[in-house]
């Protein structure tokens, strides 16, 4: 069993109206459970914050069908995410404060599910001498876009709106079999079903369909690690009318460089194209706060075994207003 806990101040700074806005101190814990006997695997995932949201992230079940490939039963993070395959939900594991935008969960105004309750099979394999190549699909019931955003099922309580098939796969190629140096190909399908009157009217239909293309790259070397990820994302929407589409990308790149005394200086951008013309970034990621471009950087310091402290200050381009935030966090694992 692991805990994952960190706390974290956000001051916000609006050019425009020329004022600093504090907001309230958060704190997270999440804890990790797991648990292998013989070829059987169970993992759990429990995350609670002070404003309220708590939740099972994650609860699995594993089945070992052969060496190195499992084949997972329950609601998992989907496959097609860059940023989950490495840094997970434990702030610790992530040398910044923020994800990027194109990663945020769900009921972080995210515009890509990153959830799926079904079936999920793991699988790597041995390529030449050190190499290998991995590859995951999953499949199973997606997130609801309900009025305040994407919800994935719910294990405890009640669910709302309709949840529809999901798909989503990673096909991964390792320079080192157990390294985490990796290049992948990313791949997602989601289909939606709303009866929300704002929903259907921001978006001019009832149901709707998103088709995700993506690739990443983590690489390190010596003190160096570079890591990124784009993705092309195709929303088709269906019944009011006429069927439409749209498109939009997102990327970002990330450069860290760990110094002496424990100090780790990072930077990341995060462009986008077409996402202030999309009305599913509109109406799923808000005008008022989802960035289509940020710039942020920061420094961690791991002052004691498994603890850290991390400054972040980011310049943000939103719809309506661009603006700029200066992040605080302790973040630590136990044991």
């Amino acid at each position: 069993m692991e805990f994952f806990v960190s706390a974290e101040s956000l001051t916000r700074f609006r050019p425009a109206a020329s004022v600093a806005r504090d907001e309230d101190p958060n704190l997270q814990g999440d804890a990790v459970l797991g648990r292998t006997q013989g070829r059987f695997h169970v993992f759990a995932d429990l995350r609670a914050t002070t404003s309220g949201t708590h939740a099972i992230e994650r609860l699995q079940a594993g089945f070992e069908a052969a060496p190195d490939t499992l084949l997972w039963l329950g609601r998992f993070q989907q496959p097609a995410s860059a940023w989950n395959d490495a840094s997970d939900h434990g702030q610790y594991l992530q040398t910044s404060i923020t994800r990027p935008y194109i990663e945020r969960w769900e009921d972080d105004e995210g515009l890509i599910p990153q959830h799926i309750t079904g079936v999920l099979v793991e699988s790597r394999g041995a390529v030449g001498g050190n190499a290998a190549v991995e590859f995951s699909a999953a499949l199973g019931a997606g997130p609801a876009l309900a009025a305040d955003g994407l919800r994935p099922v719910q294990l405890i309580g009640s669910n709302a709106g309709a949840h529809r098939l999901a798909s989503a796969a990673r096909l991964a190629f390792l320079p080192r079999y157990f390294g985490s140096d990796r290049i992948a190909l990313l791949w997602a399908h989601d289909a939606f079903e709303f009866r929300d009157a704002a929903i259907e009217a921001g978006l001019q239909a009832t149901r709707a369909t998103l088709d995700l293309l993506g690739a990443e790259f983590n690489c390190g070397t010596g003190n160096w690690r570079v890591l990124g990820a784009a993705y092309v994302v195709r929303m088709r929407y269906d019944g009011l009318g006429a069927t439409h589409a749209e498109w939009f990308t997102a990327a970002y790149g990330q450069v860290e460089r760990r110094f002496a005394h424990h100090l780790t200086a990072f930077g990341r951008i995060e462009p986008s194209s077409n996402t202030q013309n999309s009305r599913w970034v509109r109406v799923i990621g808000g005008d008022d706060d989802w960035a289509y471009r940020r710039d942020s950087a920061g420094v961690r310091w791991d002052f004691l075994s498994r603890q850290a402290l991390t400054v972040e200050f980011s310049r943000s381009d939103a719809a309506l207003a661009s603006y700029r935030e200066l992040r605080l966090q302790w973040s630590a694992a136990f044991p």
